[in-house]
């Protein structure tokens, strides 16, 4: 399939799905603008809502069992539904990260329930308990940032899970931010192998995903963007901590991995009942240059930006004269950077469109 078909179908697909969220909160009681916009934000998991207490405003429990479901479509790899289209069942039965993701959202439901439960954090019954976690895991987890209840009042085991989901993130080829599924799917796998070749040295074992065999790059990759990701976030919790003296470590740290990840609330002070508005403004540029890293890919922006480079002015040798390599300065490669980045946003869009172009011909 040519990229502009397959963009033209992700699209098509992206749009009906939106469509069809839109109409069932519609049916569910939502004004029609409070539907568009929610169905927007849900599928892309965005997580804006049109009112300060979120989806919470709306007191509607069919309106949050509709999200969830959403909001699992907007974590899912989306040419996983091509597939669907293309009726490739084997290729959606072999989809280690999609059948991975819906088992965490479900675990960490049931482990959230179970302490809200017997701590009797929420004077509900237990279906409804249910709900409310599931909600919750799922908006986390997905980075969507929708919210019902403050969870930054709850036990602080579930905040454990609730800071482990926003390192987790959602499905590679879906709107969700996060490190990704699959690239904990390749650490655990590999976790798991060297500590069964430590038992069984002379055994031979190869690492698979989805059934094929993972190459040594690809292990090392998901493995360097892991140990990257955290880095930067013990190295942003630092500024950030250094800059609000007076803010508390909870704060801090859940803001930065909130913001590094495009999740939404964070915890404590900056918990889903409050707001950043309380930050110094050099704070908030840096989380924002951190929400803007997780868009941008961290890994490309840190080679492009601060690895030496240089143009050469005559590449083709024609003045006759030896080749001169101008160095570019490292303000005007990210410079440069983000220029490159909102072209190839302008170039996806016309993919998006239709325009047949091919590999080759890009």
């Amino acid at each position: 399939m040519r990229i502009g078909d397959l963009a033209a179908r992700v699209w098509l697909i992206y749009g009906l799905l939106t469509v069809i969220c839109a109409l069932g909160l519609w049916v569910l009681g939502l004004t029609p603008f409070d539907a568009i916009c929610h169905s927007l934000t849900a599928i892309s998991t965005g997580g804006f809502g049109t009112y300060d207490s979120s989806i919470g405003y709306f007191n509607n429990p069919a309106v949050e069992v509709w999200l969830i479901f959403f909001m699992i479509i907007g974590g899912t790899n989306f040419l996983l539904f091509v597939a669907v289209t293309e009726k490739q069942w084997k290729r959606i039965l072999s989809e280690e990260e999609f059948i991975y993701y819906i088992a965490i959202i479900f675990l960490a439901s049931t482990a959230i329930l179970g302490c809200l439960i017997q701590t009797r954090t929420l004077d509900l019954p237990w279906m409804d308990q249910f709900r409310t976690s599931l909600f919750q895991v799922t908006s986390i987890m997905t980075t969507t940032g929708f919210s019902t209840a403050d969870f930054g009042a709850w036990p602080h085991f579930t905040w454990v899970i609730i800071l482990l989901l926003m390192g987790f993130g959602g499905s590679t080829g879906s709107t969700s931010g996060g490190i990704k599924i699959s690239r904990w799917i390749v650490f655990f796998k590999l976790v798991w192998h060297q500590i069964n070749s430590s038992f069984r040295p002379t055994k031979i074992n190869t690492l698979k995903l989805n059934g094929g065999r993972l190459q040594q790059d690809q292990i090392n990759q998901a493995l360097f963007l892991i140990c990257l990701s955290w880095v930067t976030v013990g190295i942003g919790t630092a500024i950030v901590a250094a800059l609000q003296p007076n803010l508390d470590f909870i704060s801090v740290f859940s803001g930065v991995i909130t913001c590094l990840f495009n999740v939404g609330p964070g915890l404590e002070e900056l918990g889903p009942s409050q707001t950043f508005t309380a930050l110094k403004p050099l704070t908030k540029y840096f989380l924002c240059f951190l929400m803007a890293l997780d868009d941008w890919s961290i890994l490309p922006f840190l080679c492009f930006s601060f690895l030496p480079c240089g143009v050469d002015i005559d590449p083709a040798g024609l003045s006759g004269a030896p080749s001169r390599i101008i160095q570019v300065p490292a303000l005007q490669r990210i410079i440069l950077y983000i220029y490159i980045q909102i072209y190839l946003r302008v170039i996806r869009l016309r993919l998006a469109a239709g325009i047949g172009w091919t590999v080759s011909g890009f």
